[in-house]
């Protein structure tokens, strides 16, 4: 029951965390990056199909050098309302999910490049 509890807290916080409107890519990347989100900080132990699916549709967003920094800067926006993140988790999320490149921030102090 616990853990129902804190997984509806968890849902809940990710759909406040992201844009409101999803239709923007920003928003998209941030829904889709939600599913990440109990791995990253640590609740979930193993990481999940859905999050890899995630990492994979937010490369998918981010096709041209713009859109990657677009998306990347949306992303560590998120990641600095999330608060503490596992960095070895974020920075092996591209390697483990099998993506060739990643645009995930690694961290709060992450910084993307223009």
């Amino acid at each position: 029951m616990t853990r129902v509890l804190l997984l509806v807290f968890i849902f809940s916080m990710i759909i406040k965390l992201a844009e409101p409107n999803t239709k923007t890519q920003c928003g998209v990347a941030q829904t889709a990056f939600g599913m990440c989100v109990p791995y990253l900080i640590g609740w979930d132990r193993i990481l999940s199909p859905q999050c890899c699916m995630a990492v994979r549709s937010v490369k998918e967003l981010s096709r041209t050098p713009t859109a990657q920094n677009s998306i990347c800067k949306c992303l560590e926006r998120m990641v600095v309302k999330i608060g503490r993140i596992d960095q070895c988790r974020a920075t092996s999320l591209a390697v483990r999910c099998r993506v060739h490149g990643s645009i995930i921030p690694t961290g709060n102090r992450f910084s993307c490049r223009t």
